[in-house]
């Protein structure tokens, strides 16, 4: 009989051993959600019996939740979630501004900034590359947006990362004396008038202006203007015009003149000028080095003018000659002549 009883007793023992009390209990995970990082580890601290808040293992995941609707910086997510059992480790996620000012990457390695821009929520274009004698090779050199900009994470950027200094060649000129020619000197139309119209013709006065980055003088001649008819054609006026002159870095405006005739003016022509026609600058300058020097092109942009627009009498005369009768106008088969050069004066 008492061997039963004992028998029974360690049985009892058993099975509350195996059904844990006088263990223990479980610890559950703590709600977290809308606390910063260091109030959570405060919280987690308590929960665990731990004196320092400092010994709570808890991890701040890189991907944060972009709003700019919320507290910045507090817990929207947890891992393990709350009330379920608490892990030795818990990570949490972080809400972040979704609008920040985009910030100055310049002079960053390509890597170093494309994994810090990444990982603030932004995708990445391929990179551009261009040379650059301020920013070493595969640095960001410019970015698009501009830093400072304000800009919501998730947009697509432009990193322009820097080839390095570009080598250049020099040119040699007439004397064998090396240049190096990687600017270009500025020519450009800035405004057109007609000056002096009369029953027999009008003139048209281009305002050039012109601008060296040279260190040398320049001579610039063999100005023509061009003016761009349908299907290609251009007519092309040279004006009466001395060269032009300029020393290192200089600067000059100048007025160049052409003369129309309305007896020599084409219909075609005619046309043209009583819509938005083209004007463009040609011509040669020289960079004159010591006893020698070397010839470039003039490169311009195009300005367009309507000339019926700027004198009635003009349109007048021009209207006449661009609807002429077919009896009146000649053979219609004739065409301006291609790339015809027509001396003014």
């Amino acid at each position: 009989m008492r061997k039963k009883g004992r028998c029974l007793i360690i049985v009892s023992i058993l099975l509350l051993i195996i059904s844990g009390v006088g263990l223990e209990a479980e610890q559950t995970t703590p709600y977290l959600l809308g606390l910063n990082p260091d109030s959570a580890r405060a919280s987690l601290a308590s929960q665990l019996g731990y004196s320092d808040a400092d010994s709570v293992n808890l991890v701040v995941l890189p991907d944060s939740f972009y709003t700019d609707s919320l507290v910045q910086g507090v817990i929207y997510k947890q891992y393990p979630e709350p009330d379920s059992v608490l892990e030795d480790t818990v990570k949490v996620r972080l809400t972040a501004p979704l609008t920040i000012d985009f910030p100055d990457l310049r002079g960053m390695q390509v890597g170093d900034a494309a994994e810090y821009i990444t990982g603030l929520g932004f995708e990445l274009q391929p990179f551009i590359t261009r040379n650059s004698d301020e920013y070493p090779l595969n640095t960001v050199m410019k970015t698009n947006p501009e830093p400072g900009e304000r800009i919501q994470r998730g947009r697509t950027v432009a990193l322009i990362i820097s080839k390095g200094e570009l080598v250049r060649n020099p040119v040699l000129t007439s004397t064998g004396v090396p240049i190096n020619l990687y600017e270009e000197t500025y020519f450009q139309i800035n405004g057109i008038s007609v000056e002096s119209p009369d029953s027999s013709g009008f003139t048209l006065a281009f305002k050039v202006k012109i601008s060296s980055p040279y260190r040398h003088s320049i001579k610039a001649e063999d100005f023509k203007i061009e003016v761009r008819l349908q299907g290609g054609i251009v007519q092309r006026h040279k004006p009466e015009v001395t060269p032009v002159k300029l020393g290192p870095k200089g600067a000059t405006t100048r007025v160049f003149k052409i003369p129309f005739t309305y007896s020599e003016i084409h219909p075609s022509i005619a046309e043209v000028m009583l819509s938005d026609a083209v004007f463009r600058l040609t011509g040669t300058y020289s960079l004159i080095v010591e006893s020698g020097f070397t010839r470039k092109p003039i490169k311009t942009g195009d300005f367009e003018f309507n000339v019926g627009e700027a004198s009635a009498e003009v349109t007048e005369k021009l209207t006449a000659i661009a609807f002429l009768p077919e009896d009146e106008s000649g053979d219609e088969s004739e065409e301006v002549e291609e790339e015809s050069v027509k001396e003014s004066g």
